[in-house]
């Protein structure tokens, strides 16, 4: 009889722990993976865009031949989307459901910084496969946080993360259009992979 009230009162105990996990919310994990899905969709499109301008993304190419090289120095970030849109799908990927801050939309005629969630790296090319495409918006350097405007930052720039989107952690695009979550340690290890001394990061 005791060893059946042991087994009994084993059983409750681990419904009542393993119960609550279980109820737990995977809303944001779902919108993690959905917002690591659109990011290699965004990284895609930019290959196929570069594909059809000797291997160039938008910032690179003149407007008179489609691009926004004019733009590359100003926080008209969105106009660097804006000139693949014949690639994108949709201007509502530009934008991760879980930043608060941003507003999605379905209208790229209607689209500026304030629908757009990531920032575009200047330096990025295509003969450079590590280098820093796209990512999140929400960064900090050398601890203080990044608002709208044209960076350089080097190697030696301690590079981070905010806690505004994905705490802990944030969404980045690599220039061979792969896509990956990446914590603050991971985001400066890629900064120094690509190989470039200086990077030139265009944030809305």
């Amino acid at each position: 009889m005791t060893d059946l009230l042991i087994v009994a009162a084993t059983l409750v105990l681990l419904v009542s722990v393993v119960l609550p996990l279980l109820a737990r919310p995977r809303h944001r994990d779902g919108r993690r993976i959905r917002c690591i899905r659109s990011l290699k969709q965004i990284g895609l499109d930019f290959r196929m865009w570069s594909n059809h301008h000797n291997d160039q993304f938008p910032w690179m190419v003149t407007t008179n031949q489609g691009g926004t090289l004019e733009f590359a120095g100003s926080t008209t970030v969105f106009l660097h989307f804006q000139a693949a849109s014949n690639e994108l799908s949709t201007p509502k990927i530009l934008s991760c459901r879980c930043d608060t801050s941003k507003v999605a939309t379905n209208d790229f005629s209607a689209f500026d910084n304030q629908n757009l969630g990531y920032f575009i790296g200047l330096t990025s090319d295509q003969s450079d496969p590590q280098a820093i495409l796209s990512d999140d918006h929400n960064l900090m350097t050398n601890g203080v946080v990044l608002g709208s405007g044209v960076f350089r930052l080097t190697t030696n720039t301690v590079m981070g993360w905010t806690k505004v989107i994905h705490p802990g952690v944030g969404n980045i695009i690599l220039s061979d259009g792969s896509a990956q979550q990446t914590t603050s340690g991971a985001l400066q290890l890629q900064l120094q992979r690509s190989g470039l001394e200086v990077n030139r990061f265009a944030v809305p």
